[in-house]
């Protein structure tokens, strides 16, 4: 058998901010740094049978960059490149068995709207 960790999101904050430049061709290139949290269960399954779940709180921050093309007077498309990361975790069993996790997520978002 393997000790095994597993990881629920339960919560997900990000707080962040957007500046951008306007070009001459009607396209703003923008920059995205922001602060997130989240709420998980983090849980290990040890092959000594000493399971234990501990809920933890999660810092960290996102930066980004990406373009955003307004047509008319509202609809826009906009492109971003994310790169989100979070404190490393660590949960240790009564038999002292460790799992540790470094979290990060990387996300391409591809968004379509309304701006009103």
């Amino acid at each position: 058998g393997t000790n095994k960790g597993t990881v629920d999101l339960d919560r997900h904050i990000t707080l962040y901010i957007q500046p951008g430049v306007t070009l001459d061709n009607g396209v703003t290139l923008f920059g995205t740094i922001g602060y997130v949290n989240a709420d998980v269960e983090a849980g290990v399954t040890s092959i000594s049978s000493t399971n234990k779940t501990e809920d933890l709180s999660l810092n960290g921050f996102k930066l980004g960059a990406g373009l955003k093309k307004v047509f008319g007077n509202s609809l826009f498309i906009k492109a971003s490149y994310n790169v989100t990361d979070y404190d490393d975790i660590s949960v240790t069993t009564s038999n002292n068995t460790k799992v540790t996790a470094d979290i990060d997520n990387t996300a391409f978002e591809l968004s379509i709207g309304k701006q009103f």
